[in-house]
């Protein structure tokens, strides 16, 4: 058995299942997958993204999507559209939603907006060149993924923020390309699921504190997910996490059930 030192991590291979109790590994099956976790009501103000289409002068359809801030009384308070080089990230209770800005390649910086629960802007700061973001609701923020200075990037990276827009720490190591990361719902650690930049089927679980010092890392061997890395892989994304933040749910496919 390898023992960790932080939360319970639960993962979903179709058949095959990966479980990581607290504090000690184990492998076990599962018959059925995880069932999606209900959303918990926020109440109060609140923030929202949200996808749609609008229509221009020529009557030509083109997708948006828009960071939505609302009052207590469920009331649009203020809308935020997002450009195509834009990408947003919500806090896990969404108390906080960062949009992250990316430029041609070569330029030597990003940019990030961090804005509170009434839509007011609480910050604008230069960060790595990465192209993704994930924020908590303390507002402070990580930039990880592809690094756009490389002229082809093929491995993911980490740089860690807090909520003055500082940089804490910049992790050195190269992992593969498909990433994805996460902050828990109390803001005490982050975690990265990411691709092996040289072995083929095989996933990290690496989870770091809110300082980027790495508390573990767990390899998944014959595991892929469900598509891209992606926030929106609906109904069961590759990464979640509870919302006491006691439980991390990693959810794919066995290379070896579908081999057969």
């Amino acid at each position: 058995m390898k023992r960790v030192n932080l939360k319970k991590v639960v993962g979903i291979a179709s058949v095959v299942g990966l479980l990581l109790s607290v504090g000690v590994v184990s492998i076990a099956m599962a018959e059925e997958p995880v069932q999606k976790q209900e959303e918990t009501k926020v109440k109060g103000p609140k923030i929202e993204l949200v996808s749609g289409k609008k229509v221009d002068k020529e009557g030509r359809e083109t997708k948006v999507k828009k960071i939505q801030f609302f009052n207590a009384r469920g009331q649009t308070i203020k809308e935020l559209e997002l450009k195509g080089s834009q990408h947003a990230n919500l806090s896990p209770r969404k108390k906080k939603a960062g949009i992250l800005s990316w430029y041609p390649r070569g330029v030597e910086y990003y940019e990030v907006e961090i804005y509170n629960q009434e839509g007011k802007r609480r910050g604008k700061y230069r960060v790595r060149v990465f192209d993704n973001l994930a924020v908590n609701d303390e507002g402070d923020f990580v930039v990880y993924g592809l690094d756009g200075r490389e002229h082809l990037p093929f491995h993911s990276r980490i740089a860690f923020y807090n909520s003055s827009g500082e940089e804490i720490r910049c992790i050195e190591e190269k992992f593969g390309p498909q990433r994805i990361g996460q902050y828990s719902p109390d803001s005490s650690y982050f975690t990265f699921l990411v691709s092996s930049p040289k072995e083929k089927n095989i996933v990290y679980l690496v989870c770091f504190n809110k300082n980027g010092n790495e508390l573990w890392r767990y390899k998944i061997v014959g595991f892929f997910a469900h598509g891209p890395f992606e926030e929106t892989s609906e109904p069961f994304p590759p990464l979640s996490i509870s919302e006491d933040s006691e439980t991390i749910y990693v959810r794919g496919f066995s290379t070896k059930e579908k081999s057969e």
